[in-house]
C-alpha cells in the first residue's frame, strides 16, 4: 500500500488583489491550509507528500513562508514522510526566488525530462514509485505527458506520475498542453496533475487528478478547496478522497426575485436569504452577490444605496459582501414595440442591431471614425455589451423625457 496527500497549486505569498481589505487574512489562510495538508499527512499515516506545481506564486518569497515550509517538511522528516514536488509555470527552475534548504526528504522534480524515485516504508521495503517532471520556465508548450515511458523497475508496486498541466480543458497552450489519452496511454496507477485550480478526475481505475487549489483568494476560485488521500494497492482496492483544507470560501451567487422588493428591507431580506442558503457557517466566507433583474426600486438603487446594503448584508449575514448591481427598471420595452411614437422606432432600430451583422459593421465604422481609442474600440465584446439591455436603457431615458 501506498498512501499519500495530493495537493497543488498552494500559490504562498500571492500577491492579493482582489481583496486588499482581507489581504493578510487570505494569505494567512492559504498558509494554513498548507499546513492542513501537512496535518493530514501525518494523522492519516501517510507515506507521502504531492505536490504538483505552483507551492509559490512566483519570485517573492517571505521570511515567514521559508520558515513555515522547513517546520512543516521537517515535522514530515520526523514522521518518515517523503514529499516530492514537480515545479509548474509559477515556480519553474529558471524563477528568481530565493533558493533555501527544503529538506533531505523533499525531491524536486526540476527537469523536464521525467525522473523515477523509489518509495520505500519504514523497513526498506519498496512501496511505491513517483516519476516527475518540472518547469524549466514558465511556458511550457511541449507536451511533457509524451516524455514519460514504462519503469524498468519494479512495477509490482504503484506507479505515480505527476505533471503540471493545461491539459484539454483549455485556455493557452503553454502549460505542457495534453490530453487524458495520453496520460492514460501508460499504466500508471494515478496521475497527480496540477495547473486547473478546480477539482476535476478523469478516468475511474487510474485517474488523473486535479486536486484544484488548497485555498481559493478570490471569486474566480470558488467553492471547496484542498487536496486528495490517495491510497493505492496494486493487489487490491485503491482509493482517492477529497479533503477539504481551507478555512475560507468564496461564492458567486445571483440574487433575482427582486421584482417584489419595493423597500430597502425587503431588498435586503431575500439578498440576506440567498446568502445564508449557500454561505458555509463553520467558514470564512467572501461572498459576491449580483443583484439581477427587475426591481421597483431600481431609479432609487445608486451608488450610494449599493453601499449601504453591501455593509448591512456583511453585517446581517458574517460574511464579507461584494454586492453588484445588475438591475434593470420594471418597464418592458416589448410593450412598446410597433407603436406610433419615436420610443418605438429606436427600439426597433436596437433590435435590428442585435440580430444584424451589417447595422454592427457600420456602428464599428462610427466608432473608429468618432471615438477611436476610447473605451473598448471595435471589439465584438465591447459591441455587445454596448447593445446589451439597450432596449431597457431607451425606454428608461426616453419615457423619462416624455414624463
Amino acid at each position: 500500500m501506498f498512501k499519500f496527500v495530493h495537493i497543488a497549486d498552494t500559490h504562498l505569498d500571492s500577491v492579493i488583489l482582489s481583496d486588499k481589505n482581507n489581504r493578510d487574512l487570505i494569505l494567512d489562510s492559504v498558509e494554513k491550509s498548507f499546513r492542513a495538508a501537512v496535518n493530514l499527512c501525518i494523522e492519516e499515516n501517510c507515506d507521502a507528500l504531492v505536490i504538483s506545481g505552483d507551492l509559490f506564486d512566483d519570485d517573492h518569497l517571505t521570511f515567514r513562508t521559508e520558515l513555515m515550509l522547513r517546520d512543516s517538511f521537517e515535522r514530515l522528516s520526523q514522521k518518515a514522510i517523503c514529499v516530492f514536488y514537480c515545479l509548474g509555470n509559477h515556480d519553474p527552475k529558471s524563477s528568481k526566488l530565493r533558493k533555501f534548504k527544503l529538506g533531505e526528504n523533499v525531491h524536486v522534480f526540476d527537469d523536464e525530462s521525467p525522473e523515477s524515485v523509489e518509495v520505500k516504508d519504514e523497513e526498506g521495503n519498496l512501496i511505491g514509485i513517483v516519476i516527475g517532471v518540472g518547469y524549466a520556465s514558465p511556458r511550457v508548450e511541449e507536451n511533457l505527458a509524451k516524455k514519460f515511458k514504462i519503469p524498468k523497475a519494479n512495477t509490482d508496486v504503484p506507479i505515480v506520475g505527476m505533471l503540471h498541466t493545461s491539459l484539454d480543458i483549455g485556455g493557452e497552450k503553454v502549460y505542457s498542453p495534453c490530453t487524458y489519452q495520453d496520460l492514460s496511454m501508460l499504466p500508471f496507477d494515478y496521475w497527480a496533475l496540477g495547473h486547473i485550480h478546480k477539482t476535476a478526475v478523469y478516468g475511474d481505475d487510474r485517474p488523473a487528478v486535479f486536486p484544484g487549489c488548497t485555498c481559493g483568494r478570490d471569486f474566480g476560485e470558488t467553492g471547496a478547496k484542498g487536496a486528495y488521500l490517495v491510497s493505492l494497492d496494486k493487489k487490491g482496492v485503491s482509493t482517492y478522497e477529497f479533503k477539504e483544507l481551507a478555512d475560507i470560501k468564496w461564492y458567486d451567487i445571483e440574487a433575482d426575485g427582486l421584482d417584489e422588493a419595493d423597500d430597502a428591507a425587503a431588498m435586503q431580506k431575500i439578498c440576506a436569504d440567498k446568502i445564508n442558503a449557500e454561505a458555509d457557517e463553520n467558514s470564512i466566507c467572501f461572498v459576491r452577490l449580483t443583484l439581477k433583474g427587475q426591481c421597483p426600486l431600481y431609479e432609487h438603487f445608486d451608488e450610494e444605496a449599493r453601499a449601504d446594503m453591501q455593509d448591512s448584508l456583511t453585517k446581517l449575514t458574517g460574511t464579507s459582501v461584494t454586492l453588484v448591481n445588475s438591475l434593470s427598471s420594471l418597464i418592458n420595452p416589448d410593450e412598446y414595440l410597433g407603436d406610433r411614437h419615436l420610443l418605438s422606432i429606436a427600439l426597433q432600430m436596437a433590435k435590428d442591431a442585435k440580430s444584424s451583422d451589417e447595422l454592427k459593421n457600420e456602428i464599428i465604422e462610427i466608432i473608429n471614425e468618432q471615438y477611436k481609442g476610447l473605451d473598448g474600440g471595435d471589439s465584438p465584446e465591447y459591441i455587445q455589451s454596448l447593445l446589451q439591455n439597450i432596449d431597457r436603457k431607451l425606454c428608461e431615458v426616453m419615457i423619462k423625457q416624455e414624463d
